[in-house]
């Protein structure tokens, strides 16, 4: 593991193979604090020497985290989903009326009668959740209970994106969503507000003029002349006008990726217990600059938005959907297309899972069915993201030689998001006795263990990206780890000044030299000749020969175990719910295997 990790000015800034030059890295180690609040000390370039196998009888295995079984106070449940009205929203109910399906009819429908329907196919994303989501809120009330005297601070930062309706309606008063609001207001502008990201909201998004640049942060534009924004020239007027007083208005801006640009692109500073910013600006998720320093943004046939792969406008099978927009019989609508599907899938199918099995806590009215199939397609997109090849297995002198290749399908870097989501490898050897050499496998509460059970990760320390592994001990993680100006491990982002690691896999096409670069540059990997938006890792497994069989899996978990151990330090009643959502379904999530015998 790595505690504080020194500078390498020999390293390259974005480890995007030799040509990427190791001077631009040095000019990196001192301007990165100038253009992203990044830390000089160009994170873990030095890659520590591998440690002897672990001897699996030596020591008995590590017992269960605090936050499994941790007693004390709960969080009372969120008020129930319920219809709203404010000045500018309505809640997804009166969207239902119709754009949900009918029984017996086929608007809305697919080729084989699946439901494709805006709102059904919204209600179990983890966007329609945002403000309902245990892991948000456990974190934004622990960032909350640190400051005491920051809490308006974080709270109109935070539910600015989570839950914009509140925070829009509100704000027009003067006023902020604050935490204590979401957990048990009853006002309609909270209610709203608890629909997260929700429909009424997302098509009423202006263009910014000034350009996508001026909205990160959730410092998006809604307008105020109640007019609904779709990608369809010539919308009927009438049937919306009269139900719910909007008007159906044509724009394009809401198929374009600088529609996601403003939430999906969040600096934050460090700040003390007074809400004093004590911290440069840090990248702390921006996924839609990682798109943007990708071939995905270019126009033409490589090009991609964010839409294409989250709202998909082909049905289960990949045809393509076109369908009449309402169920109403007396609406006259002709069929449309595209018609995009409203899944907004990611890779949180720990937390799709968990909101399945709630029993209530989250107020959803969404049905645990959904969640489950939510979960399930969330799995499959996951296996989408990114391949995992076995390049080549052969008898070497030390030992079994075996390199793995992991490419990145995404168009940004895989895991993307908030820190707390990793990918990583489990290779695992088999001969006729059986297991007799294996990295990267985890335990049941998702914590990477050695063979002996004992915990290789801790919320004070991390793996160092590996080129070459040659220990058990050693695993090759892809995450982002923030740091503070001492180079300590820090899970708050309101903590955090740096980056002490962020090799995770960069899109296609990703380079230092692109103006979002600097912004999106990998840390931990400089080392590494073959790194990229692909990373082949050398495996030499000293001692093994024969005939073996030889497994590696590529794994993603969207919430990684170190983080809850932070929370467990100082728990609040949120962390303690998030704790019980979780417990048992932070098993990771295949994103793809390869098997290979031994020659």
């Amino acid at each position: 593991m790595v505690g504080r990790p020194r500078c390498s000015r020999g390293g390259r800034a974005h480890g995007l193979r030799e040509r990427a030059g190791r001077a631009r890295a040095a000019l990196w180690c001192g301007a990165a604090l100038l253009c992203a609040g990044v830390s000089p000390s160009c994170a873990s370039a030095d890659l520590p020497a591998s440690t002897p196998a672990p001897d699996a009888s030596a020591a008995p295995p590590d017992g269960p985290p605090a936050w499994a079984s941790l007693p004390g106070e709960r969080r009372a449940p969120l008020p129930k989903a319920v219809p709203a009205i404010t000045d500018s929203f309505h809640t997804s109910d009166a969207c239902a009326q119709c754009h949900t399906v009918s029984d017996g009819s086929s608007v809305l429908r697919d080729a084989k009668g699946r439901d494709v329907s805006p709102v059904t196919t919204w209600r179990p994303s983890m966007m329609a959740m945002a403000a309902r989501d245990p892991f948000y809120l456990a974190v934004v009330d622990e960032e909350r209970t640190a400051r005491p005297g920051a809490e308006a601070l974080i709270d109109g930062a935070c539910t600015r994106c989570h839950a914009p309706a509140a925070a829009v309606e509100l704000g027009v008063g003067g006023e902020t969503v604050t935490l204590p609001g979401l957990f048990s207001g009853v006002g309609k502008e909270l209610h709203a507000g608890r629909e997260g990201v929700t429909c009424a909201l997302c098509h009423q998004l202006k263009t910014e003029p000034r350009g996508p640049d001026a909205t990160f942060g959730g410092a998006f534009t809604v307008g105020d002349a109640r007019e609904i924004y779709g990608p369809h020239r010539d919308p009927v007027t009438t049937p919306m006008r009269t139900f719910v007083s909007y008007t159906p208005t044509y724009s394009g801006h809401l198929s374009s990726a600088d529609a996601c640009a403003s939430c999906h692109t969040v600096f934050t500073r460090a700040y003390d217990a007074a809400g004093k910013a004590v911290g440069p600006k840090l990248p702390e998720q921006v996924t839609y600059l990682e798109w943007r320093n990708s071939i995905y943004s270019a126009p033409g046939d490589r090009g991609a938005t964010c839409q294409a792969c989250h709202v998909p406008t082909g049905d289960a099978d990949g045809a393509p959907l076109e369908a009449a927009l309402s169920k109403l019989p007396a609406s006259g609508l002709a069929p449309r297309k595209p018609l995009g599907r409203h899944l907004f899938l990611g890779g949180n199918v720990t937390m799709l899972r968990a909101f399945a099995d709630d029993h209530g806590w989250s107020g959803a009215s969404t049905p645990p069915s959904a969640f489950e199939e939510q979960a399930e397609r969330t799995r499959k997109n996951l296996a989408a993201a990114a391949t995992v090849t076995l390049t080549d297995v052969r008898a070497g002198a030390k030992g079994l030689e075996v390199d793995v290749r992991v490419e990145n399908k995404t168009g940004h870097k895989f895991p993307t998001g908030y820190p707390s989501r990793r990918a990583w490898l489990h290779l695992k050897v088999s001969g006729p006795a059986g297991v007799v050499w294996e990295s990267g496998r985890s335990d049941g509460f998702g914590r990477l263990v050695d063979r002996g059970g004992r915990v290789l990760d801790t919320k004070s320390a991390f793996l160092p990206h590996r080129d070459v592994v040659t220990s058990e001990r050693d695993v090759v993680v892809y995450e982002a780890v923030l740091g503070d100006e001492s180079g300590r491990v820090v899970h708050r982002p309101l903590e955090a000044t740096r980056y002490l690691k962020d090799n995770r896999l960069p899109p296609l096409g990703a380079s230092p030299n692109h103006p979002d670069g600097p912004i999106t540059v990998s840390y931990g990997a400089e080392r590494d000749g073959d790194f990229g938006s692909a990373d082949t890792v050398h495996y030499v497994l000293a001692g093994v020969s024969g005939e073996v069989t030889v497994e590696v899996e590529l794994l993603f978990q969207s919430v990684r175990p170190a983080d809850l151990d932070m929370l467990a330090e100082r728990p609040t009643p949120t962390a303690r719910v998030l704790f019980d959502f979780v417990a048992g379904k932070l098993e990771p999530t295949v994103v793809g295997r390869a098997t290979r015998a031994s020659r």
